[in-house]
């Protein structure tokens, strides 16, 4: 990715698709590992191979995108299976094409900005541009922090890692005063401004680059959408940003790594209140002891 002297982000021309074969570790994890550490968008491909969308301009990136997966899964080998060059506007054809309005739960509905919302009085539109950036909506993992969310009336939200925006749009939209999103992808946060603006909440919803220990504030909602690995590492903030009586939801926990999750966040004064399962997937509401 490259800046421009104003501080804007330069969409590159072409992205280089790198294909990684992995083995010792589970393709959906290793995809939200690479995901975080490279600030990059991945898709897990039938085989369960990991495709990473990186920047031609970004040499370290594309040498170093292979050694990430044994770096944090011990045991874990990876290595690049094919390499191929993507034009901009062919890579947002395909995403333009495998997009359509999808219903969450009772009250929402995530809408593409190039389709019309679907009329439905009872349904509140989320207007999601993909973009570049990992966490649109689509996947189960978004999709039952979003359901989970529904029942809570917070007045302040923080979205932790928060890819295209969904969660801090939609708690704004569900009655939220104020939400503040945060991403270590500027790409990411580029399209998570982009959408806030769609839906017409610049008012309150704010959405910072940064790395989870430059954030500060307490919230009434904590909404950490992650990997395994880094709610384990993060358990003691994610409990510091909790205000008094407020809930916290995890997700992207794949078959049974909750278990491994909630001892790590109950080591840290939470309690589980609430859990839902989707392919493959849970996803935790917790509370303060």
């Amino acid at each position: 990715m490259v800046m421009d002297l104003t501080g804007e982000i330069k969409r590159p021309r072409a992205w280089r698709k790198l294909t990684l074969a992995a083995s010792g570790v589970d393709a959906e994890e290793a995809a939200g590992a690479l995901a975080y550490e490279l600030g990059v968008t991945v898709e897990v491909l039938n085989g369960g191979e990991v495709a990473v969308w990186l920047a031609e301009d970004d040499p370290r990136a594309i040498e170093g995108a292979a050694g990430i997966i044994p770096s944090l899964f011990p045991g874990a080998t990876a290595r690049v299976a094919r390499s191929e060059t993507v034009e901009d506007a062919d890579w947002l054809a395909r995403w333009k094409k495998s997009i359509v309005p999808l219903p969450i739960g009772q009250r929402l509905v995530i809408v593409p900005p190039w389709l019309p919302a679907p009329e439905d009085e009872h349904r509140i539109p989320l207007i999601i541009e993909p973009g570049m950036a990992f966490g649109t909506g689509h996947h189960a993992t978004t999709a039952l922090c979003l359901e989970m969310m529904e029942s809570l009336r917070p007045k302040t939200m923080l979205d932790a890692g928060c890819g295209a925006g969904p969660l801090a749009i939609a708690a704004v939209k569900l009655g939220a005063a104020r939400a503040v999103a945060f991403d270590n992808d500027p790409i990411a946060v580029q399209v998570a401004r982009e959408n806030v603006t769609l839906n017409a909440v610049e008012e309150r919803v704010t959405v910072i680059n940064a790395e989870p220990d430059a954030i500060s504030g307490v919230y009434d909602l904590v909404a950490a959408n992650l990997f395994l690995g880094l709610i384990e590492r993060y358990a003691p903030l994610l409990m510091g940003w909790l205000a008094p009586g407020g809930a916290l939801i995890v997700s992207g926990l794949k078959d049974g790594q909750w278990r491994a999750a909630l001892a790590a966040l109950e080591q840290n004064g939470l309690s589980l209140r609430e859990r839902r399962e989707r392919d493959g997937w849970s996803a935790m509401r917790l509370g303060v002891r």
